[in-house]
């Protein structure tokens, strides 16, 4: 069991995981592994490393809820 948590974190390692991994113990031993992984929602332009403008007001088209768009408005 040993190899196989570290292959897990080489694994999560080279994927730039973001989020974290919980190793429970019993008597010495792994018994159980949980990961959790948080995702960071994000608009195509800050996927270039540009940081969005706090000031600037963007309105977004969502889908239409029951037949009728409906607009957000996000700061």
């Amino acid at each position: 069991m040993t190899s196989d948590v570290a292959q897990l974190i080489t694994e999560l390692t080279s994927q730039r995981f973001y989020g974290s991994l919980e190793i429970k113990f019993e008597a010495g031993r792994v018994v159980l592994l949980k990961k959790t992984e948080t995702v960071k929602p994000t608009e195509p332009s800050e996927r270039s490393n540009t940081r969005p403008n706090p000031n600037q007001t963007s309105t977004k088209q969502s889908e239409p809820h029951n037949g009728k768009p409906y607009t957000t408005n996000s700061r």
